[in-house]
């Protein structure tokens, strides 16, 4: 009896997930991206570009868009100790993104911050503001995908 639950448990679990797909499927995509330049040469505008590149390459008689890329990191102190050392820093990246298609353009601006605290060992610290500059990068490019299957 427990084995035919189970079975039955793991039938319909099975079959349930038959509408599975991934994020960032573009088989239904109606963009091409004929080029993506940037006004800087900064590693944000770099790693959106190469990620943009290996998603909308595929040119099926689609819209063809060309996107420029202007982006900008800065890092702020919120807070200082009463030495002045900084205790709570703030990371903040901006991206806008102009698209340029069918004789039109849009602009889009995307910004994310984050805020963490110091770290007594300078080694860890940076090496977590690298982390954190990569997982702003990451949810600034979701954006950029939903905005470009909006059009």
């Amino acid at each position: 009896m427990l084995k035919k639950n189970l079975l039955l448990i793991c039938l319909i679990f099975f079959t349930s997930c038959t509408g599975y797909e991934p994020i960032y499927n573009n088989s239904n995509s109606r963009i091409y991206v004929q080029d993506v330049t940037y006004k800087d040469n900064t590693n944000i505008s770099r790693q959106i570009a190469k990620k943009i590149n290996s998603l909308y390459s595929k040119d099926d008689n689609s819209t063809k868009v060309s996107i420029e890329l202007n982006s900008s990191n800065e890092e702020y102190i919120l807070s200082k100790d009463k030495q002045g050392d900084p205790l709570i820093f703030e990371i903040k990246i901006n991206v806008e993104m102009s698209l340029f298609f069918n004789e039109m353009s849009k602009k889009f601006t995307f910004e994310e911050k984050k805020s963490f605290n110091n770290q007594e060992n300078k080694f860890e610290l940076q090496q977590y503001k690298k982390n954190i500059e990569s997982n702003l990068i990451e949810s600034i490019f979701e954006k950029i995908i939903f905005s470009l299957n909006e059009i």
